[in-house]
């Protein structure tokens, strides 16, 4: 079989270069730090000014029997009252381990409730 010109064969180097430029551009702008990547979700002067007040100086009951608390979370309500979230159990990833939730209302929390364990998932 003859081959045909080197046109066919230098046109496809050709494509085959500037597919790797392109690839190579749009990564280089992909992985470069731009100002729209840092951009607020807030803009600062829409956000409220507030003060930190303290509502407790109490410990947050723990379930009985659960050696082991971690990866906790707490959360205002529009209400004023506060919402505490953890995990609690034997140990990470054991078979006992929930999700316990306590809320802090009218000058007290309440005491621990499950929200999540392996059988609701």
């Amino acid at each position: 079989m003859k081959r045909s010109s080197g046109s066919g064969f230098s046109k496809v180097w050709l494509l085959a270069a500037a597919c790797l430029l392109l690839s190579a551009g749009a990564e280089w702008q992909r992985w470069s730090p731009t100002p729209a990547a840092v951009a607020l979700s807030v803009a600062p002067d829409s956000a409220r000014a507030f003060t930190l007040q303290q509502r407790s100086s109490t410990t947050i009951p723990m379930p009985a029997g659960v050696p082991a608390a971690h990866a906790s979370a707490l959360a205002a309500l529009p209400s004023g009252e506060l919402l505490a979230c953890w995990w609690a159990g034997q140990r990470e990833s054991a078979p006992d381990v929930r999700l316990y939730m306590a809320r802090w209302r009218d000058g007290r929390w309440s005491e621990p409730r499950v929200m999540v364990d392996r059988g609701t998932l």
